[in-house]
């Protein structure tokens, strides 16, 4: 199964601690952008949207001339965002205001661990465990370098960097992009 082509992106949350950046948005995590060609933005306020950052149940993107972006849902579902749109992500959906959404072939379902702006995430349940081994052992049976850069990001929004950086080992070895894996391996540290 071919996920898609991705790329990384060094985020600071609250402390100044490497980890996952999330986009603007009081709803819950859904979404992860997995690709950026081009120029695209979070709105309001136009911050700059980046490959591997969390996107909750009411982000609002757009994107520029000859611009897409790839959005991965938890679910596994992934949709292209046309050039010169915007779009409001709603639920596990992306529903366009401008422009269009393409849909893509599916991946693997993630799990997407809760997080709390202002102090510690909850830990999560017996269900969300589950899914999180399900897919960590479909990321171990890969050598798809995409799959498992996909992985690395999980594995850091969960707060596991040791794992992530093994299976950066891994997409290194499976000939992943270098300037990728070299982003992400910044949000290891």
């Amino acid at each position: 199964m071919r996920v898609l082509a991705v790329a990384i992106v060094v985020a600071t949350l609250v402390g100044g601690q490497p980890g996952p950046l999330v986009a603007q948005g009081q709803g819950p995590v859904v979404a992860l952008i997995t690709a950026v060609e081009g120029q695209a933005v979070i709105l309001p306020g136009e911050q700059r949207a980046l490959p591997f950052q969390w996107l909750t149940a009411d982000s609002r993107l757009a994107t520029g001339p000859r611009s897409t972006v790839v959005i991965t849902f938890a679910t596994g579902t992934r949709v292209r965002v046309k050039a010169r749109s915007r779009v409001t992500v709603i639920g596990n959906q992306v529903i366009p205001s401008v422009g269009g959404v393409d849909g893509l072939p599916e991946g693997p379902a993630f799990p997407v661990r809760k997080v709390v702006r202002d102090g510690p995430s909850p830990e999560p349940d017996g269900a969300d465990k589950a899914l999180h081994q399900g897919f960590v052992d479909t990321v171990n049976a890969s050598s798809d370098p995409e799959l498992l850069l996909l992985g690395a990001a999980v594995q850091l929004q969960w707060g596991l960097p040791a794992e992530a950086a093994a299976l950066l080992d891994r997409a290194t070895s499976a000939s992943a992009p270098p300037k990728l894996v070299d982003a992400l391996r910044k949000q290891v540290r």
